[in-house]
């Protein structure tokens, strides 16, 4: 008897800005492969983009319950659409920050912007004014966050 382990290529169609090309193959491509099995489990996703990673972890862990944070206003409908079929994929518009604040100022380029970001923390990375749109955003708070498998 032989117990190995493959990668099965399953077909996953999903919509997204067209310059998230490279970033759908390598997140659908198993970029964040961690060894770890498990079906059941309770997944956070803060930050979840457009939803690639939350698609794919619903195949390899199944039956997991996955909890997703989107702040960017442009980015947040996509990874609806992408996850609608789904009921086990739960997505939340906000940031997630530990702070007394309900909105904090969020500034991103595009819908899909993996550069985007709460503009207090922007600020102190890029030392410029940021070009692109700044949006209220609500927050959650970690704390209210569903506790996650670790």
């Amino acid at each position: 008897m032989v117990r190995a382990r493959h990668t099965a290529h399953i077909p996953v169609e999903v919509e997204y800005p067209e310059i998230l090309r490279n970033l759908a193959n390598d997140v659908l491509s198993g970029e964040y492969e961690s060894g770890h099995d498990g079906a059941g489990l309770k997944i956070l996703d803060i930050g979840a983009n457009v939803g690639f990673f939350a698609l794919w972890a619903s195949l390899r862990w199944p039956g997991s319950e996955i909890h997703c944070y989107e702040a960017n206003p442009g980015t947040f409908p996509y990874l609806q659409r992408n996850t609608a079929a789904n009921p086990l994929i739960h997505c939340t518009h906000a940031a997630v920050y530990p702070g007394p604040e309900r909105t904090m100022k969020f500034f991103s380029r595009f819908p899909g912007d993996g550069e985007a970001g709460l503009t207090a923390y922007l600020y102190e990375t890029f030392n410029e004014n940021l070009a692109g749109d700044v949006h209220e955003v609500p927050i959650v708070k970690p704390a209210d966050l569903p506790k996650a498998d670790i």
